[in-house]
């Protein structure tokens, strides 16, 4: 099975599992401002790789629904406040209007805390052992927050008119958006009680997966038009940033997306070796994260 069968096979059931995680708080303009980011038109690609490691594994996928919707409400907080004019100051995101443009920085602000918070109390949830539950939350914690995610938004942040080396991109996008990733198949890893060699291997594929996303939104960010992103072309140039065509050229990006891409297929192997896995239905999202694939982030 390759990742877009999956994809349609899942998505449905776990879209209604998600219009359901609202319903407790009641009619609100925080509520509805959180849902307007969290509902908003998206591909749902980082909790549904969690969702296809799980049934790579074997495992029925709805067992990981809390944990997918965990990483989805951390990833759309994460666009809320990245999106503020103190931030990368967008005004469109996904083609439409950015939260604070929707409702006011105030507002946008408590909805992506919102949308964080909640993805804590959700993720408790997961239908596993109490110990695998701590692991759960100690691994989003790590990879969302100040050692993960967040620092890679704040190191971003700092870099912004900086002439930054390539070591040093590198590594804002290991944690602005690798980590992110590495809890999307590592914590699949848990869910299914793989063992610590197998899911570390899960990790550090899901940092690799974060590397190639970043080079080909770099890229993209040059090259494809507003309406394909979703999003203002060119605002990394606006904004000084360093990326991965200013310090290589398009043509060295483009090779350091091979690269990346190859590697992610060699840690795919070493799993499939380490575990009964069937690699198919990652390998395959992979190699969509090519520039003709159409993967959103």
């Amino acid at each position: 099975m390759d990742f877009t069968t999956f994809k349609d096979r899942e998505s449905q059931s776990f879209e209604s599992y998600l219009e359901g995680l609202f319903s407790h708080l009641g009619k609100t303009a925080l509520r509805e401002a959180m849902a307007y980011s969290f509902y908003s038109p998206g591909k749902r690609v980082r909790p549904l790789l969690l969702l296809a490691c799980l049934a790579s594994f074997g495992f029925n996928p709805q067992l990981g629904y809390p944990a997918a919707g965990a990483v989805e409400l951390i990833h759309t907080y994460s666009l809320i406040h990245d999106d503020l004019p103190a931030m990368d100051d967008d005004d469109i995101r996904r083609g439409q209007a950015s939260n604070h443009k929707k409702y006011g920085e105030g507002l946008a602000i408590l909805a992506g805390d919102g949308l964080l918070t909640l993805a804590f109390e959700l993720i408790l949830s997961t239908p596993v052992s109490d110990p695998t539950k701590i692991k759960l939350t100690q691994l989003l914690s790590q990879t969302a927050g100040p050692s993960g995610m967040v620092l890679g938004q704040a190191l971003d942040l700092a870099g912004e008119g900086e002439d930054l080396s390539l070591d040093q991109v590198s590594d804002i996008h290991a944690k602005k958006t690798g980590q992110l990733l590495r809890f999307t198949l590592e914590g699949a890893g848990l869910i299914a009680q793989k063992d610590p060699d197998t899911c570390q291997l899960l990790g550090e594929l899901g940092l690799e997966v974060g590397l190639a996303y970043q080079v080909r939104d770099d890229i993209l960010d040059l090259t494809a038009s507003s309406s394909d992103l979703g999003k203002p072309r060119g605002s990394d140039q606006d904004l000084s940033k360093s990326t991965y065509p200013s310090l290589l050229g398009i043509q060295g990006a483009k090779d350091q997306l091979a690269q990346s891409l190859h590697s992610c297929l060699e840690l795919l192997k070493e799993i499939e070796k380490a575990s009964h896995f069937d690699k198919s239905i990652l390998e395959s999202f992979i190699l969509s994260l090519n520039l003709e694939g159409d993967w959103d982030g």
